[in-house]
């Protein structure tokens, strides 16, 4: 898919408001760099993300007590406890950017299957749903497939959501199976090499996070952004 693809795999447990600036800090990275990102990572406690259209009122309903943080990307509201959480972002003038967004996103999955598929999990793409209007989901991400999901038997294991601006695309994906083995160094490995055939580390990680945590602060921890709707 990708030449060549900077790699942030971030070892340390994050919030979500933390994990959320970082993954708008590599759209912007990307764009300075006209290079695709991946970022690989993890939460520091059981966080419940939820689309930039979903109701906050109805999450906190369905999952009472749990820490929620609202993502730049659309998509439904999905519980990190046991995922694999990576974001994906491609500068605008990048080819895949330029594609269709159901383009991007099955050829983001092929990745992702083919990744899976080294730790021997097979998985099937799932058929394309009636379109629907732009706006929030009104089921959690892994309740329901849409085309270009991956699937392993009837259960959904790979979801995720995009959002393209002037900059490029992000991709924010998470992969929910019990199959995955517990080598998170190895998973994101193995993404890397499926997406890319030369990858790099991402540099200044310090000062990316310095930034991050000041977006994080002014935006992703921010009631505004919380309750927007």
């Amino acid at each position: 898919m990708f030449e060549r693809l900077w790699c942030l795999h971030d070892p340390e447990p994050r919030t979500g408001p933390v994990n959320m600036a970082l993954d708008e800090q590599m759209l912007e990275y990307a764009a300075a760099n006209r290079t695709p990102v991946l970022r690989t990572y993890r939460w520091s406690e059981p966080f419940i993300s939820i689309g930039y259209f979903d109701r906050i009122d109805a999450i906190e309903a369905r999952f009472p007590g749990r820490p929620i943080v609202r993502r730049w990307t659309g998509g439904g509201a999905v519980d990190h406890r046991a995922d694999f959480t990576f974001a994906l972002a491609v500068p605008a003038d990048h080819p895949l950017a330029r594609r269709p967004a159901a383009q991007r996103y099955c050829a983001i999955h092929q990745g992702v299957a083919r990744a899976l598929e080294r730790w021997g999990i097979a998985t099937e793409s799932a058929a394309p749903a009636p379109r629907t209007a732009r706006g929030a989901s009104p089921v959690p991400c892994f309740e329901s497939a849409v085309g270009g999901d991956l699937m392993v038997g009837e259960q959904k294991a790979v979801g995720g959501a995009q959002r393209r601006t002037r900059l490029g695309v992000l991709h924010q994906g998470s992969i929910q199976t019990p199959a995955l083995p517990a080598d998170w160094f190895g998973i994101g490995s193995a993404l890397a090499s499926a997406l890319a055939s030369e990858q790099m580390p991402v540099r200044s990680a310090a000062a990316l996070l310095d930034r991050a945590s000041a977006l994080a602060a002014s935006k992703y921890e921010t009631q505004a952004w919380q309750r927007a709707r």
